[in-house]
């Protein structure tokens, strides 16, 4: 399991109940379903849902860890797409997410750091790892594993974390 092989103190934040019971509204909202079990019968429902979660849960412990109120609550209900952008010491963020029996992928596109969490959904626990500049990032991933079908998307898996640089007030 990753959590082994991570090895390093991480900053953890546990997301409220309330937080999780808005966010869980919200991705039932997206995905245009009732309750819970509606969502239950549709395997890309439940798929969204998860990673819904995964990315949200980490927008809200990098919210608190940063003390910046990034995330647009309005938008977060009325755009399925909607990212939160985040800043730290001027630079623009990343965030970079996984659960905790995966390994982090680390997506293409334009941002100065990535910051590294792992978040199991079940008990919503986020670890932050910490933070590195993305050419860093890059020099530390393993692309060899990373499907065709995701390459235009990510640079590969992050399966080193000893580099990551740990995140003060």
């Amino acid at each position: 399991m990753i959590k082994e092989l991570i090895g390093k103190p991480a900053i953890r934040f546990k997301v409220e109940y309330k937080i999780y019971q808005k966010l869980q509204h919200i991705a039932l909202k997206h995905l245009n379903v009732t309750d819970m079990n509606k969502l239950r019968d549709r395997f890309e429902g439940q798929k969204f849902y998860h990673s819904f979660l995964i990315r949200s849960y980490a927008e809200v412990a990098l919210e608190k860890l940063l003390n910046q109120a990034t995330i647009d609550w309005t938008l977060k209900v009325d755009s399925k797409n909607y990212k939160p952008q985040f800043t730290y010491n001027g630079r623009s963020v990343e965030l970079i997410t996984a659960s905790l029996d995966s390994y982090p992928t680390v997506p293409r596109g334009n941002y100065d750091i990535g910051i590294v969490a792992f978040i199991n959904v079940d008990s919503r626990d986020v670890q932050i790892l910490g933070f590195a500049p993305q050419e860093t990032l890059i020099a530390n991933i393993d692309s060899s594993s990373i499907s065709p079908m995701f390459e235009a998307l990510y640079f590969g898996h992050l399966k080193n974390f000893d580099f990551l640089t740990l995140i003060r007030d």
